[in-house]
């Protein structure tokens, strides 16, 4: 029977390696299949490609393994080695070098040289990119040079070097010529001339000299030295010399400069000045003019006269200036005094700035007229005195002021209570007395300043004779401003107290002895909570006045409250609330208390909390004696007594009068 399977192989997985140091190759171990077995059993031969070791190029390898059976069949299997080239190329800068500036130039003309050393392990071409050896034209200075080495495989290198260019061209210099400058005194002012010609290859140059800081020499020949130096410390000098000669000449001496004030109320001013003088005359006539203005009137400012003197042969000019200042200040006239209402509800006023009455200047230039009106316009209640200044082209000031009066003409506002409030009468009395706070009234001003009230008849006067009784309510604004409104009292018979209890049962602790502690805190807030609740629910309330918690005792609770009933019977009739009816009625001044109502009573009431936990309490150790018939009298106090109310604990005991003891 014929033998015709063939074996099984399975190569390696693909991998990469990387080239051997300074080499184009890798040196590689081909790894064994990873499978190599035959259903026969028997022995399976490598053929090709077999594993070991091996020299491979760059790139990629594929290598095929090939596997026979006993019998004959053979199975092929291949995959990839890829050996890569990371190894950057090997490149060598030239040495750095100095060069000169071409003739008359600021740049040089430079060869970049080829670099020492461009390799690659590869063996391949190496690329230089950026800068490559070749002509170039370099400025003065230095210039860093990079050669950039790329190889086949994308690996680089760079290096560096420096090349100086140096400026040894000394500049250009031509001095001007030499100068005569002839004067009639012993020195001359001479402004300095610029060269003849000056000029560098760099264009970079610095021109130094001797020439006096004040310009002025002296009688005689001055020798003057220009020297430029460039950039690069290149220079050169030129001289020439300076001839001042001292001659007679023909001339015409002006006055001195003038200065004065313009005419009153003009904007000019009429200037006279002396007469000229005349010095080296040659003979002859001389005639004098001048190109002042008509009248010698001259305008605000300055104005220069030349004047000239002229004789048969020659002829001299000076000059003289004739400075005017406005000295005067403008005219200003302000606005009438301004009395204006506020606005309608508003405590301001907002006015229109009104121009001045009249402004004007001598020098018929534009006066500027400013203020300090407000910004916005807005005036408050009350007087603002407004200063106002115009000031001329030559800052001359004039000033004056006005006052803007803002009057509150606007009545105040005031609500009385609507409800009519009754009093009982008490007939012990001429007549009842009640009271009403001052906030009890609504007020308001558009001047949002504080309004007083003017109350008749006033709180807690005598009101005689029982039935209504007319509250009239006057509001005054600071300015004087009324506006009133009234209310109704009513006086009623006494009438009797109705009284409502309200049980609180609230287990006393040590804490409540401190008032501020946070249990008497929280107390204080369940009391309040619970009588407000009691007191808003209630049919019988017309209006509670609130309740509050003054004092803390020891087991007990002080609470000060104020209430207003309401009794089907009586329209409005103040009681006491009563808890405990041992304790003591407070009769304490009511018109404390943020209410109207009967002056002559406010309430106390108790509330009671119990002390239920019962003292701590341990005896004495079991007493024994060993005396016959011994005779016990005193009795031994407690280990432990102590109570949570803090307070005085006592205890008793059935110790009887005498204890006799017996040994048996």
């Amino acid at each position: 029977m014929a033998h015709l399977q063939i074996p099984d192989i399975e190569c390696p997985e693909d991998f990469e390696v990387n080239i051997d140091p300074a080499s184009a190759t890798a040196t590689v171990n081909l790894p064994d299949p990873e499978t190599l077995s035959d259903n026969s059993g028997l022995d399976v031969t490598l053929a090709g490609n077999i594993p070991g070791q091996r020299i491979l190029p760059i790139g990629q390898t594929i290598v095929t393994y090939t596997a026979t059976d006993f019998y004959g069949n053979s199975a092929e299997c291949s995959f990839t080695i890829t050996v890569k080239d990371l190894e950057n190329p090997v490149i060598e800068c030239p040495e750095n070098f100095e060069v000169n500036t071409d003739a008359s130039s600021a740049t040089a003309t430079v060869n970049l040289p080829d670099p020492e050393t461009l390799s690659d392990n590869s063996g391949l071409d190496v690329t230089l990119a950026g800068n490559i050896p070749g002509q170039r034209i370099l400025p003065i200075g230095q210039t860093i040079v990079t050669y950039t080495a790329t190889d086949f495989y994308g690996n680089t290198a760079q290096c560096s070097f420096t090349i100086t260019v140096t400026d040894t061209d000394a500049p250009t210099l031509i001095c001007p010529g030499d100068l005569l400058v002839m004067v009639s005194s012993s020195s001359a002012i001479v402004q300095r001339p610029d060269p003849g010609y000056l000029n560098d290859n760099s264009g970079n140059v610095m021109l130094n000299h001797n020439w006096p800081a004040d310009n002025q020499f002296d009688e005689g020949s001055t020798q003057i030295m220009y020297t430029a130096t460039d950039g690069a410390g290149n220079e050169v000098s030129c001289t020439f010399n300076v001839v001042v000669e001292v001659v007679l000449l023909f001339a015409v001496n002006c006055p001195g400069h003038i200065s004065t004030s313009t005419d009153p109320g003009q904007p000019t001013a009429s200037v006279t000045w002396p007469n000229p003088t005349i010095v080296n005359n040659p003979g002859g006539t001389v005639t004098i003019t001048d190109d002042a203005p008509a009248g010698n009137v001259f305008n605000i400012g300055v104005t220069t006269v030349t004047v000239t003197a002229t004789v048969t042969g020659a002829q001299a000019t000076c000059m003289f200036t004739v400075t005017v200042n406005d000295n005067e200040d403008p005219a200003l006239q302000c606005p009438n005094d301004i009395v204006a209402p506020t606005g309608e509800g508003l405590a301001t006023a907002t006015l229109q700035e009104p121009n001045p009455l009249g402004v004007g200047d001598n020098s018929q230039g534009v006066v500027t007229v400013d203020s300090n009106w407000p910004a916005g316009s807005v005036f408050p209640i009350g007087a603002t005195i407004i200063a106002m200044s115009a000031v001329d082209p030559s800052g001359n000031q004039a000033l004056c002021t006005y006052t803007v009066t803002i009057e509150d003409r606007e009545d105040p506002q005031v609500t009385c209570p609507t409800d009519v409030f009754t009093r009982a009468y008490d007939p012990a009395v001429e007549g009842s007395m009640p009271y009403w706070p001052l906030d009890l009234f609504e007020t308001s001003d558009n001047s949002m300043m504080e309004v007083t009230l003017r109350i008749d008849p006033e709180s807690g006067s005598i009101l005689s004779g029982l039935g209504d009784h007319t509250i009239t309510v006057t509001a005054i604004d600071s300015s004087l401003n009324e506006a009133s409104c009234t209310f109704i009292v009513t006086i009623n018979d006494p009438a009797v107290s109705t009284e409502v209890q309200i049980t609180l049962d609230i287990p006393f602790i040590p804490a409540y002895n401190d008032l501020d502690s946070p249990e008497s805190q929280a107390l204080i807030e369940d009391i309040v909570t619970q009588m407000d609740r009691t007191m808003t629910n209630s049919e019988l309330v017309d209006c509670y006045g609130g309740s509050r918690v003054p004092q803390l005792m020891d087991g007990s609770v002080v609470v000060v409250i104020t209430i207003i009933w309401r009794d089907p019977d009586v329209p409005v009739v103040l009681v006491l609330f009563i808890l405990d009816g041992e304790i003591e009625i407070n009769m304490g001044n009511f018109a404390d208390y943020p209410i109207m109502g009967n002056p002559s009573i406010s309430a106390a009431v108790t509330v009671v909390i119990p002390d239920r936990t019962p003292p701590t309490l341990q005896c004495p150790n079991d007493t024994t004696t060993d005396s016959n018939n011994a005779v016990i009298s005193v009795i031994p106090d407690p280990v432990f007594l102590d109570d949570n109310s803090n307070g005085d604990t006592t205890f008793t005991c059935d110790w009887p009068r005498m204890i006799h003891s017996r040994l048996v």
